[in-house]
């Protein structure tokens, strides 16, 4: 209609309407509008035509009545395309913008704790009697003279001093493929997987093996905020690790409390396995791995405590088979190293496995068929 009205003007006859509606629309609205307007102003150039007289085979055959039509598609797409590629850039700078801001923030917050806790991180380490005197009392605590007395104490010193309640133990099979769990803070147990692959773990088992603490401050998921490692003659035999860490556990600082938390559980446990290498004939019935009566006992007695602290769990498999090397034999290659076999004080012997419930069992039950091992699940030994 506005082309009408201006057709017969002279200062309209070097503007045309239908472009400039063409151009508005695609720059306001972008490509797809562009190319719509551009065919309904088409439609409705070919129906000015009709109108003066000009057939469709005129129209089609005639290559300057095509030019019209072509500069409408080309505005329409040039225009639309060039405003949706500003938006996206604009969008782009946007969400680049919003991403670079929560890091700031989140990299501002950690700044300003470390800040604040820096005299009291300095205290627990240098200064004050209460952090000798926990340092003291986590080495006194460490005296167990068994392995599995060192994973009570040690969980109990970390959680304390580190004032942290997700801290878990791994203990790591000579192959260093495995990283079997021992003992961890009772809010994890049932969250957190009993076995792990070592080299699922990349720069995390890297950098413990070569001694370092791993800190997690890329916030991995499945991956805990800090990990270190116990060592004996080079190999790393287990491992120790944060799972969660709040804002203000984030400094160097708290790796290094870590660091020397890791140093001590290293020297108690080391201590206590030159111990029982020293009671192997006590402990071991002659020329097997397999436990006396009373180092069962112990052990179990260990486990029932952990079970009841929810920081652990096992079963006790009653075997029918009592000759001690077939049994061991038989058993070779399908139960975890950190799983133990004992004889009770009538011979009966009896498997213990460990980090172990009713509702797992069953993946060691059908091992033991493959082997035709047969045993009962009991609470107690005899």
């Amino acid at each position: 209609m506005l082309t009408n009205f201006t057709s017969d003007s002279v200062y309209f006859q070097y503007v045309d309407v239908r472009l400039f509606f063409i151009v508005i629309v695609a720059t306001v609205w972008g490509l797809r509008c562009g190319i719509v307007a551009a065919v309904l102003e088409c439609l409705a150039l070919i129906r000015e035509y009709s109108l003066i007289g000009v057939s469709a085979v005129q129209l089609f055959y005639v290559i300057e009545n095509w030019l019209p039509f072509a500069v409408y598609v080309m505005a329409g797409t040039i225009t639309g395309y060039v405003r949706d590629q500003k938006t996206k850039e604009i969008e782009f700078s946007n969400k680049e913008y919003e991403l670079l801001r929560n890091k700031y923030i989140f990299l501002n917050d950690v700044h300003q704790n470390s800040l604040q806790n820096k005299s009291e991180y300095k205290r627990q380490i240098l200064g004050f009697k209460d952090s000798f005197g926990k340092i003291f009392d986590a080495v006194q605590k460490l005296e167990g003279e068994r392995p599995e007395d060192i994973f009570i104490d040690g969980l109990a010193v970390l959680e304390d001093i580190l004032q942290n309640n997700s801290i878990a133990i791994y203990s790591v099979e000579a192959g260093q493929r495995f990283g079997r769990l021992i003992i961890c803070s009772g809010a994890l147990t049932e969250s957190l997987a009993k076995s792990i692959r070592l080299e699922d773990g990349g720069d995390m088992f890297e950098t413990v093996t070569e001694g370092g603490i791993w800190r997690n401050m890329e916030l991995e998921e499945e991956k805990p905020m800090y990990a270190g490692g116990v060592f004996r003659d080079g190999q790393i035999v287990l491992l120790l690790t944060v799972q969660e860490a709040k804002t203000g556990q984030l400094g160097m600082d708290y790796v290094n409390i870590f660091h020397i938390l890791c140093g001590l559980v290293q020297n108690a446990f080391l201590k206590a396995l030159r111990y029982e290498e020293l009671q192997e004939e006590e402990n071991y019935i002659s020329g097997t791995r397999v436990l006396r009566p009373k180092r069962l006992k112990e052990f179990l007695k260990v486990q029932e405590e952990m079970k009841r602290a929810g920081t652990a769990d096992y079963v006790l498999l009653r075997l029918e088979e009592k000759n001690v090397d077939a049994a061991q034999s038989s058993l070779s290659g399908i139960v975890r190293t950190s799983d133990r076999l004992g004889a009770g004080e009538d011979g009966t012997l009896y498997l213990v496995l460990v980090q172990a419930n009713l509702q797992s069992v069953g993946i060691v039950e059908e091992r033991l068929k493959t082997r035709e091992i047969s045993y009962e699940i009991v609470e107690k030994v005899n």
